[in-house]
């Protein structure tokens, strides 16, 4: 049965490193690409180059959270030690099949160092905003009940949709 994301319906940040404490404040999470990094290589039977990535290994990704400023909890989330957070939404999908809209439960659990805090600008009759931002160390994203990608660059593991392909580099080693 084909579905289509249309829209997210409204989300909650929770963090897990605290007992699970909702993070009221935050508007918005933007999650980095991930880019494989890579080596260009040239020679002999190659026409030209290639730009080709190294398996398994990923350059740095930053998550950012935008705050409508800033509570306790979310400063405590900036302390100096790995932070474990978990965003989840609902994603209103449209059933090609049936033209029915329906909601999917999507969430994305990660674990990451603290990089920034922006206390943000204040001003008079205007919202506060905010921003926090940690380097990625482990990302797993869930649809509905399916891990369908998983990355822990400290314990060499990437999942697409439950194949590990870093299992064949674990395995040499």
């Amino acid at each position: 049965m084909p579905k289509y994301q249309t829209r997210t319906v409204k989300g909650k940040l929770y963090d897990k490193g605290n007992g699970g404490v909702l993070l009221n404040d935050h508007t918005s999470v933007t999650y980095p690409d991930f880019e494989l990094l890579t080596e260009t290589f040239k020679g002999a039977g190659v026409n030209g180059e290639i730009d080709l990535p190294t398996y398994g290994q990923f350059g740095a990704m930053a998550i950012e959270v935008a705050h409508n400023g800033l509570s306790k909890e979310t400063i405590a989330t900036f302390a100096m030690k790995t932070q474990h957070l978990e965003h989840r939404w609902a994603s209103q999908v449209l059933n090609s099949e049936t033209g029915a809209s329906e909601i999917v439960g999507k969430k994305v659990i990660f674990k990451g160092a603290p990089k920034k805090l922006g206390i943000g600008s204040i001003e008079p009759n205007k919202a506060e905003e905010a921003s926090t931002s940690f380097e990625l160390l482990y990302f797993k994203y869930i649809i509905g009940n399916d891990a369908v990608i998983e990355l822990d660059k400290l314990n060499d593991v990437f999942k697409v949709n439950g194949v590990d392909y870093s299992a064949a580099i674990r395995d040499v080693l």
